[in-house]
């Protein structure tokens, strides 16, 4: 017998994922998971059964963190560039930037030109 203040249904367990997240082949995300946080990368076959921090690499059964994807001065200068808000039209004339390795200095450039 259910509980008449139980919820029901998708809308029950929201699940929020954000900005440039990439999530692997044959991922489950069990209802415990509530947000995938910006940047964040889910390996493979993981079975996500709670949050996952942003600029996190998870893997597993249960997926753990593996390691984070950025040096914390690199990921805090990425999320204040917050370049994901930017049309397509501002972005394209920096392509080079996004097709590069992430360097500590290509992160601070970043935030100058989008914060």
């Amino acid at each position: 017998m259910l509980r008449e203040d139980a919820e029901e249904g998708p809308d029950a367990y929201p699940l929020t994922i954000g900005h440039d997240v990439w999530i692997g082949a044959r991922v489950i995300i069990l209802p415990g998971c509530r947000q995938i946080g910006d940047g964040a990368v889910v390996g493979a076959g993981a079975v996500v059964t709670r949050d996952v921090e942003p600029y996190r690499i998870v893997g597993g059964n249960p997926a753990r963190v593996i390691q984070p994807r950025f040096d914390p001065k690199i990921e805090a200068l990425v999320l204040a560039s917050a370049w994901w808000q930017r049309s397509l039209e501002e972005l394209m004339p920096h392509l080079a930037r996004f097709t590069q390795p992430l360097t500590l200095e290509c992160a601070r450039r970043l935030r100058e030109l989008f914060a």
